[in-house]
């Protein structure tokens, strides 16, 4: 597999941060990386690997030389997307959509009429354990544009209003939904 083929898959793993950091962290254990511990008083070795994950959305690594100095690099692993609200499920005339709100700079038009997916984070008890798990759906939804005899302006002037156009459809009619009740809370993104 080409360089570009595993940044590709890379790339299409990590679908919200929490997802980017997973897909990071796998990459630096199989790299030899040694995984630090915030909590943790942290013994540091020369000429060796380090990293640590905070809250699950962020990764700091480095390696230690045999001299002073040193070098940063940093990225961010967030981007533009919809995240969702909380208790967010709304109906419709018979519509069921996802009450959510614009996170970044996102050119909001292109999120129309294709498939979404909906991911992120959420907490959930086992017994006397919270357990925090990372969750990406396998059903897709929309955002969907308005025909065009309900929108004359459409291909001359379309103005996005993000807290009604943006909503995506999650299905007609009741039905399951896409919150599930054991969880105790979640931080979810489309």
């Amino acid at each position: 597999m080409s360089y570009l083929e595993r940044f590709m898959a890379d790339v299409k793993q990590s679908v919200t941060p929490y997802h980017a950091v997973e897909t990071i962290k796998n990459k630096l254990l199989s790299a030899d990386f040694v995984e630090l511990k915030e909590s943790e008083t942290w013994n540091l070795k020369r000429n060796k690997k380090y990293f640590a994950v905070r809250n699950g959305s962020a990764v700091i690594a480095f390696t230690t030389g045999s001299a002073c100095g040193f070098n940063i690099v940093a990225a961010h692993t967030d981007s533009p997307c919809l995240k969702v609200k909380k208790n967010p499920e709304i109906t419709t005339g018979g519509v069921r959509k996802l009450n959510v709100e614009t996170y970044g700079g996102g050119l909001w038009y292109t999120w129309f009429d294709r498939p979404l997916k909906l991911a992120g984070r959420y907490v959930e008890k086992n017994g006397d354990e919270l357990l925090v798990k990372l969750f990406k759906s396998e059903q897709n939804f929309v955002v969907p544009s308005v025909a065009i005899h309900f929108n004359r302006e459409a291909n001359t002037s379309f103005a996005v209003n993000q807290q009604i156009d943006l909503m995506p459809v999650v299905g007609l009619g009741a039905g399951e939904s896409v919150i599930k009740e054991s969880w105790l809370d979640e931080d979810l993104f489309v």
